[in-house]
């Protein structure tokens, strides 16, 4: 486990809301047991909530000339 702070010391206060908590050290992040891990569930649902809002945030993000384009 690692603390919040090192989890989060890149977020702004805005993207607080789209972290969740893992059961995991950094170096075992992405190293799911399968596709009934606990860990792996958690983080499916959340990259599937922020894909659903993607097309949303890119329209606001470019209404605002946020965008960046690489």
């Amino acid at each position: 486990m690692v603390t919040q702070e090192s989890a989060t010391w890149f977020m702004s206060e805005e993207d607080v809301h789209n972290q969740i908590a893992i059961a995991a050290n950094h170096s075992n992040l992405v190293k799911f047991t399968g596709r009934t891990d606990p860990n792996y569930l958690v983080v499916r649902e959340k990259l599937r909530e922020l894909i659903k809002k993607a097309p949303k945030v890119l329209l606001e993000c470019e209404r605002h000339s946020m965008l960046i384009i690489l």
